[in-house]
């Protein structure tokens, strides 16, 4: 597997770096970390390039990393065939598990250095090793529950949408605990820490990040642009003052041909005088109003690969040529 995943390395080295990766791994370079991104990603980038400080260099540790994932799946496979089958299969046979790993969305995926990619493979040997435990019915060391509950930090910290794993976990290790095969103070131990360092980790990305609507305010730019784009300047000029603090309401006018981060840059405002009533009275303006659709040209990006967008947006004000 590690030989099927080198030769595609080699054939889009450095690897498929989006824009977002590219602004981590300069920040990288100057050992910075990118609170966007989160500060594990940040980790991730500067220990490899300290390994081997090219860009390449990271992908290709990555690809190892996950080539020793997978071999670890499969090791553990044929472990379990032979203890539990009286013939077990012969080894070739277990050359079937590699088929999920070397389908084509899985060989590209591996290739990108994104946040998902290293969060995606943690995840999924953390929740191998509980599997694992189970099945060889053997009683888990404190090293093995270390390192369980290292995994276990980085998979409920490195994306918010993986949250609910500081309840799934404690579930699981609760499980091994009632089959005997880990100690209760143990896991309740692993648990503390599991809580803990997910907290802290959270703590300290939310403090690199600034204000806490920031990640939001980002987010909804480009629809607000075209919400206020498609604004009657009179009749909607009271939702369009609140509107205003966050999106530059004359920029976005202004602007209706431009896209992407040069939209966002230019219509968010950056006045340290902004607060989150400000932020609040727009996004309320925002949900009052009913749902529509909203289609608008897109310049070709990393983000999308079409030439427009359809945007479904509760829309707070009137729209020309539209009835009320």
């Amino acid at each position: 597997y590690l030989l099927v995943t080198l030769v595609v390395l080699l054939i889009v080295w450095p690897g498929c770096w989006g824009a977002d990766d590219l602004t981590v791994l300069q920040q990288a370079r100057t050992l910075e970390a990118n609170s966007w991104q989160h500060f594990l990603t940040s980790a991730v980038f500067i220990l490899c390039l300290m390994f081997l400080p090219l860009p390449g260099g990271v992908v290709l540790i990555q690809t190892l990393l996950i080539a020793g994932a997978v071999g670890c799946f499969l090791a553990a496979a044929q472990t379990l065939a032979c203890q539990r089958m009286q013939k077990p299969p012969a080894a070739g046979w277990f050359a079937i598990l590699y088929i999920p790993f070397l389908l084509p969305p899985v060989l590209l995926h591996d290739m990108q250095p994104f946040r998902s990619t290293w969060s995606t493979w943690t995840e999924l040997f953390a929740v191998f090793l509980l599997v694992w435990w189970y099945l060889r019915g053997q009683r888990v060391t404190g090293r093995q529950l270390a390192l369980f509950t290292l995994l276990g930090v980085l998979t409920a910290s490195w994306r918010s949408e993986n949250i609910y794993y500081l309840a799934a976990l404690p579930v699981l290790l609760a499980f091994l605990a009632g089959k005997r095969l880990l100690r209760p103070a143990a896991a309740v131990l692993s648990c503390c820490v599991l809580w803990a360092g997910t907290l802290a980790c959270n703590a300290y990305s939310n403090s690199l990040m600034g204000e806490a609507w920031l990640y939001q305010r980002v987010a909804l730019t480009y629809q607000a642009a075209v919400l206020v784009q498609d604004a009657d300047p009179a009749e909607d000029a009271e939702a369009l003052a609140l509107i205003d603090p966050i999106f530059d309401v004359q920029k976005c006018r202004e602007l209706s041909n431009v896209h992407g981060p040069e939209l966002r840059d230019a219509v968010v405002r950056n006045d340290s005088d902004l607060t989150e009533a400000d932020w609040q009275a727009c996004r309320k303006t925002c949900a009052r109003y009913r749902k529509i659709s909203c289609t608008t040209a897109s310049a070709p990006g990393p983000w999308t690969n079409s030439s427009a967008r359809t945007l479904s947006w509760p829309c707070p004000i009137r729209m020309r040529g539209w009835a009320s």
